[in-house]
């Protein structure tokens, strides 16, 4: 919507009510300023009384009619397109899931590649305390990542425009355990995500420390967080993360997997060398990587 209920709201109180209400004042301090002809009863007074009650009837009805009832009426439209929305949002992703369940192709040389774009931000904590990674560093992890996801599921992974700066001492250090709470993100982000199908790319912060974690990413709003001296699969696991599943839950028991915890045994299993190993997915979560909605064309329904 071009306007939002609230300000709809207020238009129609101060460009409609707000003028009613002047002229009604208007009209009032006019009948007041007459002088009373008693000898008719003050009948030269009588249709200034008349025009400010009118004024006055209509000033309630735009306040009942075009404010409130009709602000209600808004707010309850937009909350049933909003559930519309959410509704399809779920159906899609059921009918991805259960695509990638049962129909999803598995053969790697027939899948057409899929690009995934990501933004990068250098936080700081201030002006003084500066974060040590470098752009390089960034580049050498989106390097792993892209040749992780390139070989298993056939995702390029791409930056998108040149590393940004910032300062921010409540995202310089974050704890994992309060920023990661699922049902917290995912209620407050229902509403925020519907619609937000394009630019298609999620944003990787570089912070100063995360507690409890190596590694995070922020559920439904497509914001990953990492740090200087990651390992080297980890932001390609955490941008699985992200190409997975809404909730951000899913983790594979499998060692030498992507998406297997901790890193040592993922790395270790897989026989990373940052030039052979590579952490594999297995049919299911390369499928559904590949119908994320961060990727661009991803609901096509014929191409896995």
């Amino acid at each position: 919507m071009a306007w939002s209920c609230d300000e709809y709201q207020e238009w129609v109180e101060k460009e409609i009510r707000e003028r009613i209400k002047r002229k009604r004042q208007g009209r009032r301090e006019k009948c007041k300023r007459k002088k009373c002809k008693k000898w008719c009863l003050c009948c030269n007074k009588w249709f200034c009384w008349i025009e400010t009650f009118i004024y006055w009837v209509v000033e309630w009805i735009v306040r009942i009619v075009g404010e409130w009832i009709l602000y209600v009426v808004c707010r309850i439209v937009t909350a049933l397109v909003s559930l519309f929305l959410l509704g399809l949002s779920i159906a899609g992703w059921i009918f991805k899931w259960g695509y990638c369940m049962f129909w999803g192709r598995s053969d790697m040389d027939k899948l057409p590649m899929k690009e995934l774009q990501i933004e990068v931000v250098i936080v700081h904590k201030d002006e003084e305390t500066r974060n040590p990674i470098t752009e390089r560093t960034i580049d050498q992890y989106i390097y792993y990542a892209d040749m992780i996801l390139h070989q298993e599921a056939r995702i390029t992974v791409k930056r998108r425009g040149k590393i940004r700066e910032t300062v921010s001492s409540s995202l310089w250090r974050l704890d994992a355990s309060s920023v990661g709470a699922k049902i917290r993100e995912w209620v407050k982000a229902i509403f925020l995500l519907i619609g937000r199908d394009n630019p298609r790319y999620l944003t990787v912060y570089a912070i100063g420390g995360i507690q409890n974690a190596e590694a995070l990413h922020q559920p439904l709003f497509g914001s990953v967080f990492i740090v200087d001296g990651n390992p080297d699969t980890t932001l390609a696991h955490e941008l699985g993360h992200a190409l997975l599943a809404f909730w951000n839950a899913w983790h594979s028991k499998k060692k030498g997997h992507l998406m297997y915890v901790p890193w040592t045994e993922r790395e270790d299993d897989s026989g990373w060398t940052a030039q052979t190993g590579v952490p594999k997915l297995s049919r299911n979560e390369r499928c559904t990587m590949r119908r994320s909605r961060w990727l661009e064309h991803s609901w096509i329904p014929f191409d896995p």
